[in-house]
């Protein structure tokens, strides 16, 4: 048993220092993100065409009517991002034979899209919040529609597929280590009796569970922090029904106080995990 937990915890610390690397090298070597948009039944004559966000932008000291124009263009807030506040990114794009447009390396998470016309007519699609990091968007000017290429978000799918499985098994690891630890102070009897087998199971069932929850919230308005708090809950409750009425050899009370604080302990956990992959702290 000593050499299975010796194993675990160096698996368990090898997988840490790779979460930890892992931030610099994406930062220089890493994909970078990129928005390709192509623009249907577009208007006539020339124009710019530009992401249209919440924040503050450059000023325009230059000599272009409808650059100007996009510049000073103020809707609710929204203004055209031009090279954005960091000075960084490409700035608008002007009208071409082909109205493909490719933005790349610094992109907004979220974004309207804003075109302006020669008669300083403008056209802005609804929010969009792309769910590929190389993403595909068609922009039907004329119906104010916008569409994300389901291709691309296949494409992003089976690209970060391998991070996806490397982070399961880091969160299961320490979900199991830290919550197995709990169970020994309490001395819930995990040995000849399928309590472990239970314990196991369970606790991949709710990390499948979160995972899926978690993708699924991405689509949705609801912050990362209500749908996490959420499902923790959710199985908090899960596993102390089962293991309370499933395992033997303890009573009901002390498995259920037991189920509690390991889950109240591994929270302190997976969370960091979750937020540290997703650049949330």
């Amino acid at each position: 048993m000593k050499k299975f937990y010796l194993g675990f915890i160096t698996i368990l610390l090898t997988a840490l220092t790779m979460l930890t690397a892992a931030p610099s090298v994406y930062a220089d070597c890493g994909p970078k993100p990129s928005v390709q948009i192509k623009v249907e039944n577009p208007p006539e004559g020339d124009y710019y065409i530009d992401f249209f966000v919440e924040g503050y932008i450059d000023q325009y000291s230059g000599d272009d009517d409808l650059l100007a124009f996009l510049y000073s263009y103020n809707e609710d807030g929204y203004r055209a991002r031009l090279r954005g506040s960091d000075g960084l990114g490409k700035g608008p794009e002007k009208s071409n034979s082909s109205h493909t447009y490719d933005f790349f390396y610094i992109t907004p998470d979220e974004f309207k899209i804003i075109i302006v016309t020669e008669d300083l007519h403008t056209i802005v699609s609804p929010l969009i919040k792309p769910r590929a990091l190389n993403t595909r968007i068609t922009f039907d000017a004329s119906a104010c529609t916008a569409k994300e290429d389901n291709g691309a978000v296949t494409e992003h799918i089976i690209t970060f597929l391998p991070v996806t499985i490397f982070l399961f098994i880091l969160t299961c690891s320490v979900t199991l280590l830290s919550e197995r630890l709990v169970f020994l102070c309490f001395r819930i009897k995990m040995k000849n009796n399928g309590n472990f087998r239970i314990f196991f199971l369970m606790n991949i069932a709710t990390q499948l569970f979160l995972y899926v929850v978690l993708e699924l919230s991405a689509y949705t308005s609801v912050s990362y922090d209500i749908v996490l708090m959420a499902a923790e809950i959710i199985i908090l409750a899960a596993e102390a029904c089962l293991f309370a009425f499933k395992m033997k050899d303890s009573s009901k009370l002390r498995i259920t106080l037991c189920t509690i604080s390991a889950n109240l302990f591994s929270a302190a956990g997976v969370p960091l995990i979750f937020a540290v992959s997703f650049g949330l702290i």
